[in-house]
């Protein structure tokens, strides 16, 4: 019986510190969550901790009204001398899709500087990856702001255009940046947004005969994936070519075309 309760008292032990390790990785994984990087909603009015221990929106920023509200839950520094720029919030405002080529619409917090004397370099990236050292983000614009001294915050609203001839779809985060040339913070977004291929259709034009064999200009967008289609009848197609552009145009020459009475060519998307 003594040997029975130990074995008892030792698996309840043993239940007891799992579920602790549990509680322990739960609490870490939310709190990493609702960070600036984790990317969680920050004003979400969840309670992780239970009932009354804490809603998550009581952990935002509060001072200045960042849309959390205003409240006295943050302890006063005895002295800024501002000589770090902070970007604050920076959201992607309505939708997070757009094709290629189309403004994203931005909206950021900042704080930085002394006074009001200066200016700062707000930069916005896209990125593969939640990590802005790896040298594999796209910056998609920059801008020039005004700094508002330590004891007021800023509020500004831009617009960024992906280049279509550097920037492929896919999903992607999005960061900025905010330097005084000596010091630089950076900030990810909580939406990731998804760029669509560019689809607009790609045209044949300088059709031409060379050497024996048809070619023709395609006149497309950059990253597209262009299929060259052939027919002898204009119902049954065949694929003869496809291409990934590198630029708006590419040469194309069928080596087929020399054995054929007479073929159709058209251009179509992948």
């Amino acid at each position: 019986m003594g040997e029975s309760d130990q074995g008892v008292r030792r698996e309840g032990r043993v239940a007891g510190a799992a579920a602790s390790r549990a509680t322990t990785k739960a609490y870490h994984n939310t709190g990493f969550l609702n960070s600036l990087i984790g990317r969680g909603d920050r004003f979400s009015n969840l309670e992780p901790g239970g009932a009354g221990k804490g809603k998550i929106s009581d952990g935002y920023n509060k001072i200045w009204d960042f849309g959390a509200g205003v409240a006295a839950n943050r302890v006063t520094l005895p002295a800024n001398n501002g000589l770090w720029p902070n970007l604050l919030r920076l959201n992607v405002l309505g939708t997070n899709r757009f094709p290629v080529g189309d403004p994203i619409p931005l909206s950021f917090y900042y704080q930085c500087g002394a006074n009001t004397g200066a200016t700062v370099t707000v930069r916005f990236f896209l990125d593969l990856d939640p990590n802005p050292l790896n040298s594999n983000s796209i910056l998609i614009t920059q801008t020039n702001v005004m700094s508002t001294g330590t004891n007021n915050i800023g509020l500004l609203q831009t617009t960024a255009i992906p280049n279509p001839a550097t920037t492929s779809g896919g999903t992607y985060y999005v960061y900025g940046t905010i330097s005084d040339g000596l010091r630089t913070r950076y900030l990810y977004a909580p939406q990731k947004i998804v760029l669509d291929a560019n689809r607009q259709t790609p045209v044949l034009v300088q059709a031409r005969i060379e050497s024996g064999l048809f070619h023709c200009t395609v006149s497309a967008a950059p990253n597209q994936r262009v299929v060259i289609q052939g027919s002898t009848n204009l119902i049954d197609w065949v694929s003869v070519q496809t291409n990934t552009m590198t630029s708006t145009s590419w040469d194309f020459a069928d080596p087929a075309s020399a054995a054929l009475v007479h073929r159709f060519y058209r251009a179509v998307l992948n």
